[in-house]
């Protein structure tokens, strides 16, 4: 093929246009009737050339036909190259189109992926929370549980306490009351005995009306218990001179049960000491404070004191007698305790004057300092 064009060109260069024309159609006959758009491209390029020949041979009508020949071989040419292109974008566009599906089915797969694996940790994170929340109940209902069964076992002591304080109640009642009833039983017995003298009978009716007085005294006790404890209701109070109610009280015990061995003394402010109590209340408790000091002390002194200090009455009963131990000195404020058993009383008078004493709004205590006796300090806030 190289050989056709090297003498083509060499023809057509020494003005030999016939011969320039018979290379040129052998060139055209060797490319054949191949329709690509190479050969399409040769061949049209061959059948122009010729028309220049035959022009240049002034064969006008050959160099007409060769040019349309050339047309119709350009125009086969454009199209072949259309349908190239249009074959090569149809190819591009299926190439791409496979690439965008590919993309969206990856993107897809990555979408389901990242649904399921957020499914997947909403699920975890669901059941983490349902299994705290179960783990919280049962620790609540385990804690709440707990709690019952501690409830249960103090109110369950609290049952066996109250039935042994019951029964202690009940016991140290019965032995309280039968000591006077005895008393007063056998004596009224002997006094309608007529083989008795009369002499011998004299004694009798006081010691009937000494027994009669406590167990009076011991059942106003029980009255008085009762009544504090289970009412809520504030005391009726009103502005008293606490001094006065001291010298009163003191005046009574030394006239009633006095001892003569004992210096009674009594210590209060000439100055204010004008609260508002009950006096009634407050009167029973100094009386009983004053009459224990007594029981209890066979020689020496009983003092009563009153002062103002700052914004408190402070009110102090003091005797020189047996005193009370200190790993007891709280535990007399309770109720049914004595520290001598063999002492007349239900064991109530200390657990009322402490009943008393905070429903009038004060404070009782024992001076844990004094240790000549026993000393009971009581302190009230002055209020205007």
């Amino acid at each position: 093929m190289t050989l056709y064009f090297a003498y083509e060109g060499f023809y057509e260069d020494a003005g030999n246009y016939r011969m320039a024309i018979a290379y040129k159609d052998s060139v055209i006959n060797t490319m054949g009737n191949e329709n690509t758009a190479i050969v399409l491209a040769v061949t049209s390029s061959m059948y122009k050339e010729q028309a220049k020949c035959y022009a240049r041979l002034h064969d006008y009508k050959n160099a007409y036909e060769r040019m349309e020949v050339y047309d119709s071989l350009r125009e086969k040419v454009v199209d072949a190259e259309s349908s190239e292109l249009r074959a090569e974008m149809d190819t591009r566009y299926d190439l791409n189109h496979l690439e965008l599906e590919k993309e969206r089915l990856t993107s897809r797969n990555r979408q389901i992926g990242f649904l399921s694996i957020s499914f997947v940790l909403l699920l975890s994170i669901v059941w983490g929370i349902s299994q705290r929340i179960h783990l919280n109940k049962l620790k609540r209902m385990q804690k709440e549980l707990l709690e019952s069964n501690e409830e249960v076992l103090r109110q369950s002591e609290k049952a066996q306490e109250s039935e042994k304080m019951k029964t202690a109640f009940i016991n140290s009642m019965c032995h309280e009351i039968r000591t006077p009833l005895n008393a007063i039983n056998g004596f009224s017995n002997l006094l309608l005995d007529e083989t008795i003298d009369a002499e011998c009978k004299v004694e009798f009716p006081e010691l009937i009306q000494q027994n009669t007085d406590l167990l009076t005294r011991l059942l106003n006790d029980l009255l008085e218990v009762s009544n504090l404890s289970s009412s809520v209701e504030e005391l009726p109070m009103e502005k008293a001179d606490i001094c006065s109610i001291c010298v009163q009280e003191m005046d009574r015990l030394q006239t009633g049960e006095g001892k003569a061995s004992i210096h009674y003394c009594l210590d209060v402010d000439n100055g204010d000491c004008n609260i508002r109590t009950n006096i009634p209340y407050l009167s029973q408790t100094l009386a009983h404070l004053l009459n224990n000091a007594n029981k209890f002390t066979e020689s020496g002194e009983i003092k009563l004191s009153c002062h103002r200090e700052g914004e408190q009455l402070v009110i102090k009963v003091t005797d020189t007698g047996i005193g009370i131990p200190e790993e007891k000195q709280e535990w007399v404020f309770d109720r049914f305790t004595k520290l001598d058993e063999f002492k007349p009383g239900a064991g109530l008078g200390l657990y009322i004057c402490r009943l008393i004493v905070r429903r009038l709004g004060g404070t009782i205590n024992i001076d844990r300092e004094y240790t000549g006796g026993t000393r009971f300090v009581l302190v009230f806030p002055v209020k205007n």
